[in-house]
């Protein structure tokens, strides 16, 4: 598989449901409603703080330097838990084993699922990105809704280099810090295949329908996300994945009410741990920094540092 190939199939897994086709729709700029806060959250006790750290999976160059407080919480943290095991997710041949489980079986093909004008528009949409009709084609409903939903971010002009997954990982790495992910990427796929297709393809024709008439949208999510604005932030998932719906309950509520074991360990632990997660699963009713404080633990959100980060911080 080309390389290029490869890293849309692994930022794929890394994508932030704020990044969801539906999601890139008009949205106001934050109202300044993160008072001086960042996306980040923490539980503290006697000999330890374990934070709940929002990350963008996919950033633009224009978005750079990451929030100073991101640095802090991460030299302060002797362990890092991402969604997945980013050093899976850089490996060629995990890579390959998550494609070919994204693959239709042989026989079958994409317009089993879809309509042939839906696919045709994806095989177009796709084209210039260097994924061939014949690829397309033979993709699971599931695994084409993920590539389009990168794809369209890439677009826009965000990378998985410049993602918070991608810079921290490296740093663990660099640093000698141990790091792991809280479920396998095969656990995520099998989330977007649970969805009905018909869902993933009036998802899919309403982005595609927009692609169009876009031209960089994205910054006011990053905005929001930057100045730790959760009510905006939730308020852009809702209008798009409202409460109770199915997709949200399979995307988010399901996986949050997943990690609160694992959080709820090292809370009780006696060791830093930054949790290194999407953003959307940290907003909303449902989220897990809601789930948290339902459990009975004090969750604060973090104050924003003046400093500007650099990348050896």
């Amino acid at each position: 598989m080309k390389i290029r190939q490869n890293l849309f199939f692994a930022a794929a897994f890394l994508l932030l449901l704020l990044t969801a086709p539906a999601i890139y729709a008009q949205a106001p700029a934050p109202t300044g409603g993160g008072n001086g806060k960042v996306s980040i959250w923490k539980i503290t006790d006697l000999d330890n703080t374990v934070y709940l750290a929002g990350s963008v999976h996919l950033l633009r160059a224009e978005d750079l330097p990451l929030p100073a407080s991101y640095y802090k919480v991460y030299n302060d943290s002797a362990e890092i838990v991402f969604e997945v095991d980013m050093a899976l997710m850089k490996d060629p041949a995990v890579l390959q084993g998550i494609r070919s489980k994204g693959m239709l079986p042989r026989g079958k093909s994409l317009r089993d699922h879809f309509s042939e004008n839906t696919v045709r528009r994806i095989q177009q949409y796709a084209s210039p990105f260097g994924l061939q009709p014949a690829i397309i084609n033979q993709m699971k409903p599931s695994m084409v809704f993920i590539t389009v939903s990168t794809l369209e971010a890439v677009r826009l002009g965000a990378k998985p280099q410049l993602g918070l997954e991608f810079t921290f990982h490296d740093k663990t790495v660099k640093d000698g810090k141990p790091s792991r992910g809280l479920e396998t990427a095969e656990f995520q796929l099998s989330r977007f295949d649970s969805i009905e297709d018909k869902e993933l393809e009036n998802l899919l024709n309403a982005s595609l329908d927009e692609a169009d008439k876009r031209n960089n949208e994205l910054g006011p999510l990053i905005a929001a996300w930057k100045v730790g604005d959760g009510a905006q932030l939730d308020k852009l998932i809702s209008k798009h994945m409202e409460e109770g719906s199915n997709i949200r309950r399979l995307l988010l509520a399901e996986r949050n009410q997943n990690w609160i074991p694992e959080i709820e360990k090292a809370v009780a632990g006696s060791t830093n741990i930054m949790f290194l997660v999407g953003a959307a699963h940290l907003v909303g009713n449902d989220s897990v920094v809601q789930l948290l404080r339902t459990k009975g633990h004090t969750v604060t959100q973090m104050d924003s540092i003046v400093k500007k980060s650099a990348a050896g911080q």
